[in-house]
């Protein structure tokens, strides 16, 4: 997206999250939150009920986890999933802790709502979900398209009424229905990032992984758990030191992801190798963390940088092999060796 495509160029990131809170800002105006709620199956005798106090967005639960967006009334209780990428993946979660919560609500008309791209890759497991579910007479799961939702609001002009409105349309359709960029990396510029005569050619390539990093970082978040929180990125080509994401646990960065360029020095192999690794603050760990054998890692003063297989993208074109990969380290490093604190 560039800035001629939309006013919300820059002002929000073009994931998930930025869509459905654009979805539920729409949902402000009645005759339009009306329009969308009848659309997206609940019935129509139940929208002067529904209020925009009934609706909420990324209301965390211990049991389920983070839900995209809740509608809770008297008689209603609907949970609404919203995917814009065909291979972002299905939790287990949002087939069985949704259903379960469903359940506990009791309400008359009740349902799970899943907002899903073309040729979504998860589409046959929630149909096949639908399908178990119809038969114990639990009809909750609706599946609504994307591309037909916004074709639809677009026949009936609703962007007429409202500048604002009609930008935030064409940025659902600009971010929704554009072809996802493939940031597959090929084996040539794989060795180039391996390569510390040639690394400075591999800024040309990192826009590819930062691509990576935006299209998983929700995933990553949610993997993750409620005391992990993305922080700011760092890319910036005017210099060399770090290239790549800095996450925040309990508010306080200290684990990083990405290129350590700062490592780069030729008469040291060793350190070369730790140039694409994810670290952690030695402040935050135990005095002695226990690594064990899975991994290869080597400190400095500050920090322990555990390296990371940049193969797990080479033919990944999701990137979700890697992203395993940092979850799996973060888990079994960082939150075992963590420092106790009073």
């Amino acid at each position: 997206m560039d800035r001629n495509s939309s006013i919300f160029y820059k002002m929000t990131g073009e994931n998930e999250n930025s869509t459905t809170e654009l979805l539920c800002n729409i949902l402000r105006v009645k005759y339009l939150r009306d329009i969308v709620l009848q659309y997206i199956g609940i019935p129509s005798k139940m929208l002067e009920e529904i209020s925009q106090s009934n609706i909420t967005t990324q209301a965390y639960d211990e049991n389920t986890g983070i839900l995209d967006i809740q509608i809770a009334s008297l008689n209603c209780f609907y949970i609404i999933e919203n995917k814009i990428r065909t291979n972002t993946v299905l939790q287990e979660s949002q087939k069985s802790k949704y259903i379960e919560k469903i359940d506990k609500s009791g309400k008359v008309h009740r349902g799970l709502i899943f907002m899903i791209p073309e040729g979504y890759n998860e589409k046959e497991e929630i149909e096949r979900l639908k399908k178990e579910l119809d038969s114990q007479g639990k009809n909750y799961i609706i599946i609504k398209a994307w591309r037909e939702f916004l074709e639809y609001l677009d026949k009936i002009e609703i962007g007429k009424d409202s500048p604002v409105i009609k930008e935030s349309l064409d940025y659902l359709n600009d971010i929704i229905l554009t072809p996802p960029v493939d940031y597959t990396l090929t084996i040539q510029e794989i060795n180039i990032f391996y390569n510390p005569k040639n690394i400075y050619c591999s800024l040309s390539l990192l826009h590819k992984y930062f691509g990576l990093i935006d299209e998983n970082e929700e995933y990553l978040m949610k993997q993750l758990g409620k005391d992990f929180d993305h922080s700011d990125w760092q890319k910036d080509f005017e210099t060399v030191n770090k290239k790549g994401k800095n996450i925040r646990y309990k508010d306080r960065v200290c684990i990083f992801y990405g290129f350590n360029f700062n490592l780069l020095e030729a008469i040291d192999d060793n350190k070369n190798k730790y140039i694409f690794s994810i670290c952690f603050e030695l402040a935050q760990l135990k005095e002695n963390p226990k690594i064990g054998e899975k991994y290869t890692f080597m400190k400095d003063e500050n920090w322990l940088y555990i390296k990371t297989d940049i193969s797990n993208i080479i033919n990944d074109h999701t990137g979700k092999e890697y992203f395993n990969e940092l979850i799996d380290i973060i888990k079994n490093v960082f939150l075992i060796n963590l420092k106790k604190t009073e």
